[in-house]
């Protein structure tokens, strides 16, 4: 029997098959190991924007938001405009409304402010709105004026707007200079003082006296703009308003500014990308 020798490439390849299948394992193991980081950041980005919006939520249901709006404008701004109503629905400029929003601390007497669509406080050329005397905005309180009330509560019919140009309806009345209405395929609208200082601005679409630099986009019938409801007052409406499908009439708007949720994005996208590279490793 001694003429009988051990199969030495059989014992090597068994030798191996035992170290590439501890490789093997190992690999599992951290493949395993990347996918379950890979799913735990996608959860907690997923419980962060869920949390998020919740939270958004509860600030929307308080009557005083000037703690929790976050906007870091010092001055009261134009925060939404419904310019382009719904057709067949309602007489169409009548319709039409301006919301203004105070994110300061302190209440604002805007007696003898205009809302113009006409860069000039005259708006000789076109027209505007003119607030009456002692008229007073609080701090986190909207204002919304419309037209028409009846027409604006045929789009919105559980809102009462703050004023219309009616006279004797059931809102106060601003006092009306020109014709004010705003261009469906782009105007502008701006804010002054009782002293003729310009307070905001904003423009859409192709800009009306203001050009399209800059602009908000134009938005489909029954659309508004909104301003991002914790921006900064950048002068640039392209980048301070949003296409908002469902207008929020002296209610807060619900678009936070897109790079505070870029976090929760990015996360996702790395954790996506991260699986289907391993799956496609296999």
């Amino acid at each position: 029997m001694s003429g009988l020798r051990a199969n030495k490439g059989f014992v090597e390849n068994r030798a191996y098959k035992k170290r590439f299948r501890h490789y093997k394992i190992r690999v599992h193991h951290k493949t395993r190991f990347a996918l379950i980081f890979a799913i735990i950041l996608i959860v907690v980005a997923l419980s962060s924007s869920l949390a998020y919006s919740s939270l958004s939520s509860q600030i929307n249901a308080r009557e005083n938001l000037a703690d929790n709006y976050g906007a870091t404008a010092n001055h009261v701004v134009i925060n939404e405009v419904y310019y382009d109503t719904v057709s067949g629905k309602d007489s169409g400029t009548g319709a039409e409304w301006v919301e203004i929003y105070n994110p300061t601390e302190t209440r604002v007497d805007i007696s003898g402010w205009r809302i113009t669509d006409d860069p000039s406080f005259d708006a000789s050329g076109e027209g505007y709105w003119e607030f009456p005397d002692n008229t007073f905005i609080d701090p986190g309180e909207y204002i919304v004026v419309t037209g028409d009330v009846v027409e604006f509560q045929k789009d919105f019919p559980s809102v009462t707007p703050d004023f219309d140009t009616v006279s004797g309806g059931s809102v106060p009345d601003v006092i009306k200079g020109g014709s004010f209405g705003l261009a469906n395929t782009g105007d502008d609208v701006h804010l002054f003082d009782s002293s003729r200082n310009e307070v905001d601005a904003m423009w859409y679409g192709s800009g009306g006296d203001m050009g399209s630099n800059n602009a908000a986009p134009d938005v489909h019938p029954g659309h508004s703009l909104a301003r991002y409801y914790n921006a900064e007052d950048t002068d640039n409406p392209s980048h301070d308003f949003y296409d908002e499908s469902s207008p929020t009439p002296r209610a807060q708007n619900t678009q936070s500014i897109p790079e505070l949720n870029a976090f929760f994005i990015f996360v996702v996208a790395a954790g996506i990308a991260v699986i289907v590279k391993l799956r496609n490793k296999k």
